[in-house]
């Protein structure tokens, strides 16, 4: 479902996407955003992926720094 809402969206909405799945799903762990190269569509604009990897990446950090 992300990975075919990034391909329609602006970067900010994609962002927004994101951390609400992190905020419902990844409540206690057991969510993994994935975003390995063979699972993200060629269609997918790069500053979309972009916008997923450093919001996971920054939500993550501010975790392990509690």
């Amino acid at each position: 479902m992300l990975l075919a809402f990034a391909l329609y969206r602006k970067s900010k909405e994609v962002e927004e996407y994101c951390k609400k799945l992190i905020d419902t799903v990844g409540e206690g762990g057991g969510f993994i955003m994935y975003g390995a190269v063979n699972g993200i569509p060629d269609e997918v604009k790069p500053e979309n992926v972009k916008a997923m990897t450093e919001l996971t990446e920054t939500i993550r950090i501010r975790k392990i720094n509690k």
